[in-house]
């Protein structure tokens, strides 16, 4: 479902190893859609459903396989030292981003993980918005018309999920945020959301949106601190002036959001064309703030061009 949001943004808009890393039984692929699962020892956990309020869907369908499309990107942060993610390895790693927020003041580091190394990224205490919590950078690429991306993402031990945070997704054109609702012929963005109790939800700006600061796609799971999930998400471009886009997300393997309804823009100068790196506490205000310091890691992205019928029913 789409309900309105609240204000977001506090701050400016702006390799993997081969083969990807899943859960035992599970992959998990994501059009808008990230998923959160309770442990059962060695068995691949069932998703929580918990607090979240979204229906669970009637029916599901696989993410795109590993094999569909051509990689367009993929960073594992296992070529870099450990230690402080600085500018430099940004450049280097990310294509030279032309702003950053966070990176530039530390913190964003690279760490030992289950599988090599992960991207650490710390939020400080009492801190809301990109100016003070997190990072934000865009690559930019393509534009192509079906895109499909896949991270692993670990909330910290303990994590104080509070109302809510930001987490990477795909964008557009200017990728608006920040209240700059899209005209149809700027951009639109489609990052993800952690919500209260680690519930997930996809965070859409788009032409019809129903709220100035965005509008959610509620997900019937919830992120679990202290394990690794693995997020899809799978964007469709629409066919300009036409309600006929789509957004699709998998959280460790189980299809979690999808909406076949979208109008993403009125005109055919973008298309899906860049994941937004974008993770921060809020809301833009002190009661979205975590209590203490925490720290969500990050690894496995990889970006592929597919085929829009890939995803079809």
């Amino acid at each position: 479902m789409v309900v309105s949001n609240h204000r977001s943004d506090g701050g400016q808009q702006a390799g993997l190893r081969s083969g990807r890393h899943r859960p035992v039984v599970a992959v998990a692929v994501a059009v808008v859609a990230l998923m959160v699962a309770s442990s059962c020892g060695s068995s691949d956990p069932e998703p929580v459903a918990g607090a979240c309020s979204a229906s669970p869907l009637s029916s599901t369908i696989d993410p795109p396989s590993d094999e569909t499309g051509s990689v367009l990107f993929e960073e594992g942060f296992d070529t870099i030292e450990a230690g402080n993610f600085s500018t430099t390895e940004l450049d280097a790693t990310w294509s030279s981003p032309p702003w950053n927020n966070g990176v530039d003041v530390g913190r964003a580091s690279v760490v030992p993980s289950e599988d090599e190394q992960a991207l650490r990224v710390s939020y400080p205490q009492g801190e809301v918005g990109s100016s003070g919590s997190g990072v934000q950078w865009q690559y930019v690429f393509g534009p192509e018309q079906a895109v499909h991306l896949s991270y692993r993402v670990r909330f910290g031990d303990d994590f104080e999920f509070v109302r809510g945070g930001k987490l990477p997704g795909l964008a557009g054109g200017e990728a608006n945020t920040g209240g700059k609702i899209p005209t149809g012929s700027d951009g639109w963005s489609g990052r993800i959301m952690w919500r209260s109790e680690g519930c997930g939800s996809f965070y859409l700006y788009h032409p019809d949106m129903e709220s100035e600061w965005g509008d959610y796609i509620d997900w019937p799971a919830q992120f679990e601190a202290g394990r690794w999930h693995e997020v899809d998400q799978v964007v469709v471009m629409n066919t300009p002036g036409e309600r006929d886009g789509a957004v699709l997300g998998w959280l460790d393997d189980r299809m979690v959001a999808e909406r076949r309804d979208l109008r993403f823009r009125d005109v055919d100068g973008f298309a899906v064309d860049v994941l937004y790196f974008s993770t921060f506490f809020g809301g833009s205000d002190e009661s979205w703030a975590p209590g203490s310091d925490q720290a969500i890691e990050f690894d496995s992205f990889v970006l592929r061009a597919i085929p829009a019928d890939s995803v079809e029913r």
